[in-house]
């Protein structure tokens, strides 16, 4: 493949994404914007979606509260996909921060195995010892994040894989993050956010092109400007917070996004045999590689994957690695539904460290 870098080609390609969004939004007005993140205002007090939302957390805590004072006599058994929403959306309420702007996020991933009854149903009493489980090792995997200021938790994200007929694993990501100063401005520029003379390896935290110990790589960096910019990250209003649900993941692989014109993929994949200096990535190439993140996670995944309308991008976990022959940038985007709520219905999230 022939590497550009001229600014021509910058210029032109950032001018084909600007219409081409424009086009992409007024051809299909049923599907949401994903590209600021906002989404419909809501009503004063709470929607039904909301109201369901809150009813379904408040019965979910107090079983919890119930099966670890040993205070239940009988069992009840939930789905699997029921258990994964009690404990995500709990979790959540209690402890995470969503509406923070963030300038740097950590996903980490943890792993429970959950009983399986029957027929794909799990008893309630092994979902709430799950639950206080997950809370522990959450917090122990946050506490060891490597963000010493302004770290806050930005979300859990649960969901379930290796299904048996005894048991299946439950699947925990943990994103935290370190919010945003103002002192740190993020923001892109005409031809993107990266200067001249900015070059990064493409992942492993190899550093930039100058100093390989710096503990950031290419992926990273791209991430960031991704997630600052286009992530939903809305405040709430006074005496109210916002609670995102039903959050949707996606593994997305490099190799299923090309460039026709430009004859390269979107995201960074490339045959390590056939250069090897290409692992070093200069301005020019991050910026491509950024607007080509932005396509990808806020257009192609939400259309590809039928995302719902009402549903926001919430962000990517982006990692440089080299598997075989290639090296790429494998992610993995979230969205999510986010919803208003008044405080004195759901309370008030803590700081998983003092509680």
């Amino acid at each position: 493949m022939k590497k550009k870098n001229s600014l021509v080609v910058l210029v032109l390609f950032s001018t084909m994404l600007l219409v081409g969004t424009a086009v992409f939004v007024e051809a299909c007005k049923k599907r949401p914007l994903f590209e600021d993140g906002i989404a419909e205002v809501l009503p004063e007090e709470m929607s039904p979606m909301a109201e369901k939302f809150v009813s379904g957390v408040k019965k979910f805590k107090e079983k919890v509260v119930l099966y670890r004072k040993n205070l239940l006599k009988s069992d009840e058994y939930i789905t699997l996909d029921s258990a994964a929403w009690n404990i995500e959306s709990l979790f959540n309420v209690s402890y995470a921060f969503p509406e923070e702007k963030y300038e740097k996020n950590v996903s980490q991933d943890l792993k429970f195995v959950l009983p399986v009854a029957k027929s794909d149903l799990v008893k309630m009493s092994d979902v709430s010892r799950l639950y206080d489980e997950v809370v522990d090792k959450v917090r122990d995997a946050y506490s060891n994040d490597g963000i010493a200021d302004r770290k806050k938790l930005k979300s859990v994200i649960v969901w379930i894989s290796d299904k048996k007929d005894t048991e299946c694993t439950v699947n925990v990501r943990l994103v935290s993050g370190r919010s945003a100063s103002p002192d740190n401005d993020l923001s892109q520029f005409i031809l993107g956010p990266f200067k001249d003379g900015d070059c990064w390896y493409f992942g492993e935290y190899g550093g930039t092109c100058e100093d390989p110990t710096v503990g950031s790589d290419a992926a990273e960096q791209i991430e960031a400007y991704i997630n600052y910019n286009y992530a939903w990250n809305h405040g709430s209003e006074m005496g109210r917070r916002t609670v995102l649900t039903n959050i949707l993941r996606y593994e997305v692989l490099p190799k299923n996004y090309y460039d026709d014109v430009h004859n390269k993929y979107y995201l960074f994949y490339i045959n390590i045999n056939d250069n090897a200096s290409s692992l070093y990535i200069d301005a020019s190439e991050l910026n491509y590689y950024y607007w080509g993140a932005k396509k990808v996670f806020l257009e192609s995944v939400p259309v590809d994957e039928n995302v719902p309308q009402d549903y926001v991008f919430f962000g990517v976990d982006m990692k440089g690695v080299i598997e075989g022959d290639y090296a790429m940038f494998k992610s993995s985007s979230a969205y999510g539904i986010p919803l208003s709520l008044p405080e004195d219905a759901i309370g008030t999230a803590v700081d998983i460290l003092k509680n």
